[in-house]
């Protein structure tokens, strides 16, 4: 057997192992593009980011 026949069986084991095991959902949802509203820039989201940050920043702080 050739080695790029090989090499292509292994890959496509390996990404039929991935896709069975949700693997490949899980890269698609965690690092897949981001919503385009952040995209955009929109304010409405910014404001909401920014909310949630200082949320974060006050219980970080209110733990110490």
């Amino acid at each position: 057997m050739i080695v790029r026949e090989w090499f292509d069986k292994l890959c496509r084991i390996g990404i039929k192992a991935a896709m069975l095991t949700g693997v490949a959902f899980t890269m698609a949802a965690c690092y897949g593009p981001p919503p385009e509203r952040y995209l955009e820039g929109d304010p409405e989201f910014q404001e909401d980011q920014e909310q949630v940050e200082e949320q974060l920043q006050s219980a970080a702080e209110g733990a110490e």
